[in-house]
């Protein structure tokens, strides 16, 4: 299976419509893949966060 595009939300949206999956080491590396995305947005929003602070 090809790797999932978009934004974190999108790609647990994808994985949610391609039904069941068997191929494990695809599944996790999709859902590590997402999970690291959520993890960079809320850093770039406490960053943002700890700017407009110091500002």
């Amino acid at each position: 299976m090809d790797d999932l595009k978009g934004t974190a939300t999108e790609r647990i949206a994808q994985l949610r419509a391609a039904g069941e999956v068997t191929d494990a080491a695809w599944l996790e590396r999709q859902l590590v893949a997402a999970l690291e995305a959520w993890q960079d947005t809320e850093d770039d929003v406490r960053e943002l966060r700890e700017a407009r602070e110091d500002y």
